[in-house]
């Protein structure tokens, strides 16, 4: 099942890429689908060896995906590594690039399609202060939420909704922010909290 979701992946971009997708909807069905597959991905029970490889195929799918309709898959690599010391490892081949790609400096500053994957990666090796410390002067929300997650991530909560309360602007995804403060009150057990602010 593993192998078959890597494959379609790899395949789904360029299958697509002749298709009008003005409405939006082949792209809403492409990100369910990589919602769904992902956990069968890192959940399958393969050598390091396979996983590298399926690391590498989806890697290099990624990279030549121009639409693009896979760019959200490496919000999830940390999951894809499927262990810390894989998701290190990719967290240390990829930082040099993202950091540069996210610098402040604008001479420096630049798109680098795999920056979210370094993010995720951090995140899942538990390399919190690190990843926090590397978004520091972002703008950026889709990788400003990383920091959001980091934060929880430690236990320290209330900073978190802070934090992610302060990012709300024009620019910024409001229901991705409600979302992610409504889990963070929900693991506290502050169900009716959550609802109130968040819920509706």
């Amino acid at each position: 099942a593993a192998e078959g979701a890597v494959s379609f992946l790899e395949r789904v971009s360029p299958a697509l890429e002749n298709v009008d997708s003005s409405s939006g909807a082949i792209g809403t069905a492409v990100n369910r689908a990589i919602t769904q597959l992902v956990p069968i991905i890192s959940a399958a029970p393969v050598d390091h060896k396979i996983r590298a490889k399926w690391l590498d195929r989806l890697y290099e799918a990624h990279a030549a995906d121009e639409i693009p309709y896979i760019e959200l898959l490496t919000d999830y690599w940390g999951e894809l590594c499927a262990s810390k010391e894989t998701a290190s490892a990719w967290a240390d081949n990829l930082l040099s690039i993202t950091r540069m790609a996210l610098s402040p400096d604008k001479n420096l500053r630049g798109h680098f399609h795999a920056a979210s994957a370094c993010l995720s990666s951090l995140f899942h090796a538990e390399r919190y202060s690190e990843l926090i410390e590397i978004l520091e002067a972002e703008r950026y929300w889709p990788y400003k939420r990383w920091v959001v997650k980091a934060l929880a991530a430690q236990g320290r909560n209330e900073e978190a909704m802070r934090y992610a309360e302060s990012c709300r602007s024009p620019y910024a995804n409001d229901t991705d922010i409600d979302r992610l403060c409504e889990e963070i009150l929900l693991s506290m057990g502050r169900t009716d909290e959550a609802y109130a602010r968040y819920g509706v």
